[in-house]
């Protein structure tokens, strides 16, 4: 069991995970894999930071994680969706000059409805969405039907 949390490749700081994060240490399940990209590096001990990985890595990342925490970056939920993990996604946001606008909010309050992702954008509801991980981690349907249903989703919701 461990825990992989991931940021993406955006040039906006996103100081707002990394400070859940830090708030939630104590619910945290080791190791832990944190993928900072541009940002600082959090200095956590124990923990095992690196700015990016090799696409490889970071899949091996998700496989190998019992929970994942994510930027609402859908290269990284659909990662995760295709190695049948829930993740929860803290949603950059562009009011707090994390994105250039909400698309990852807007996509995440879609892909929840759906039942695919848990949403964290405070203490309380990443702790929440902690506990929910640990006794559903996974998303249980075959591969196949997951990429229908999410690229099926992705089409409609890009023609929205």
């Amino acid at each position: 069991m461990s825990t992989f949390v991931t940021v993406g490749n955006a040039t906006q700081p996103f100081t707002r995970l990394f400070k859940l994060v830090a708030d939630v240490l104590d619910q945290i399940t080791l190791p832990l894999v944190i993928q900072y990209g541009h940002n600082e590096a959090l200095g956590i001990d124990g923990a095992l930071e690196e700015r990016f990985l090799e696409p490889a890595r970071f899949q091996s990342c998700i496989r190998e994680s019992s929970i994942v925490i994510t930027h609402g970056g859908v290269g990284s939920i659909v990662s995760c969706l295709l190695a049948e993990k829930k993740p929860i996604v803290v949603p950059r946001r562009f009011d707090h000059g994390e994105h250039v606008d909400d698309h990852q909010y807007e996509l995440a309050g879609k892909l929840a409805e759906m039942g695919l992702i848990s949403i964290a954008e405070d203490e309380m509801s990443l702790r929440h969405s902690l506990e929910q991980s640990r006794s559903a981690p996974r998303i249980h349907q075959g591969n196949s039907r997951l990429k229908h249903l999410v690229s099926g989703r992705l089409e409609e919701y890009a023609k929205t």
